[in-house]
């Protein structure tokens, strides 16, 4: 039986992460950029190659959404089974999806996933421990993925992350892009939006830049609005 599925068109940056073989990948990405978009197609294509998929958000509400969406895209006759309250499902390749909030990480004890997906991970609690102790393990046995997506929070646990991927650290590999480089985002609203934010807000939840960057190795002058920061090599 042929199966159709129709994702949403990838644009360029999207294209040349999701065909990069990396083994941990950290997106530090503007708010709207794509990010989400982009983890769902990822999310999509992995079942799709039978494997086993983890899915982290830091909290329910938002692990339920990005579960529906998945859902939205796959044929109906491509399931094997699906739960929408435990937010699980498994197609006829044998591909699964597991979805857990990182409110309550210890409940993937037990598992082990091919692929585990963060998203929004600057925003999940005490990110480095649950890494380590809870997380890195799900891949151990079956030497798996792991891709991490965000808008920064400071320069907390998740910006570590990405800084091991600047450095190409341990098999990571990090891309940061702005807001502004997703072509699906009317312009007039994105410059309206901007023109409202406080200059250190717009630095960070537009242009990606963790706050207090100084580390930031391009320097923070020569980043001005619109200006693409990509990390990548």
């Amino acid at each position: 039986m042929d199966i159709v599925i129709r994702l949403p068109r990838p644009y360029d940056k999207q294209k040349e992460i999701l065909k990069d073989n990396t083994r941990f990948k950290v997106l530090c990405l503007g708010r709207r950029s794509g990010k989400t978009t982009l983890l769902a197609i990822h999310i999509i294509l992995s079942m799709f190659k039978n494997k086993r998929v983890c899915l982290i958000t830091p909290e329910y509400g938002l692990g339920e959404k990005l579960f529906l969406d998945i859902l939205n895209y796959i044929p109906e006759e491509a399931f094997k089974s699906k739960n929408k309250s435990k937010l699980n499902c498994q197609l006829l390749t044998g591909g699964t999806l597991n979805v857990f909030s990182g409110e309550a990480l210890h409940r993937v004890r037990g598992y082990e996933f091919d692929e585990l997906c963060i998203d929004e991970a600057a925003w999940i609690n005490d990110l480095e421990s649950e890494w380590n102790l809870s997380l890195r393990p799900l891949l151990l046995k079956t030497r798996g993925n792991a891709i991490f997506t965000s808008t920064p929070r400071g320069k907390n646990f998740f910006y570590s992350l990405f800084q091991k991927g600047i450095n190409g650290e341990d098999g990571f590999k990090s891309w940061s892009f702005s807001t502004h480089m997703n072509p699906h985002i009317p312009k007039d609203e994105l410059e309206l939006l901007i023109s409202t934010m406080p200059e250190a807000n717009y630095r960070q939840e537009i242009l990606a830049i963790p706050s207090e960057n100084v580390a930031n190795p391009f320097g923070t002058d020569a980043i001005t609005k619109g200006t693409l920061i990509d990390l990548s090599d």
